[in-house]
């Protein structure tokens, strides 16, 4: 093909000499179907015979289970365990110690705090918590670490309620 490429100019013209079709593209379709689906042939053929060689044709079973995966082979047997989620007893410890110190802060920043936590507790307890929603939830509750400033304790939970849900925003 590069020979082609380099050494051969017109090469439909060059297939018309070789081929002797009326058309030019029967001359160039001649061409494909003896040079280049030979060549393709031979090239996916090797490829099989390389995986082959490595073992891909052998029956594999694959269980997917979020961003785990696990490989056996022959009469492995693996066990693994993955925890998908937010620990619900830390998330609930965290709320209730927020909630606690809510009657420190005024009215209006009190409610934007709890419906904040509460959009982002209910997002959390979803099978597929949505990152958009949880995003959301964190830039109303983020101003509020600021207002509890005089607050240490509610400061704090804020930040620790922010840093335990804001690794499920993608």
């Amino acid at each position: 093909m590069k020979h082609i490429e380099k050494n051969i100019k017109g090469p439909a013209y060059a297939f018309h000499n070789i081929y002797r079709k009326s058309k030019w593209q029967d001359n160039v379709k001649e061409f494909n179907d003896r040079v280049l689906l030979v060549l393709i042939n031979n090239i996916n053929d090797y490829l099989t015979g390389v995986g082959i060689d490595m073992g891909l044709d052998e029956n594999v079973v694959w269980n997917v289970s979020g961003g785990q995966v696990n490989y056996a082979r022959d009469n492995a047997i693996i066990n693994a365990e993955q925890n998908i989620g937010v620990s619900t007893d830390e998330l609930g410890r965290i709320i209730d110690d927020i909630v606690s110190n809510l009657s420190e802060v005024g009215k209006d920043d009190a409610e934007t705090i709890m419906d904040s936590i509460e959009m982002i507790r209910d997002e959390m307890m979803q099978p597929e918590p949505k990152g958009k929603i949880i995003s959301n939830g964190i830039k109303l509750l983020a101003p509020m670490i600021s207002i509890a400033n005089g607050i240490p304790t509610l400061a704090i939970n804020i930040q620790k309620f922010i840093d335990l849900v804001a690794p499920y925003v993608h």
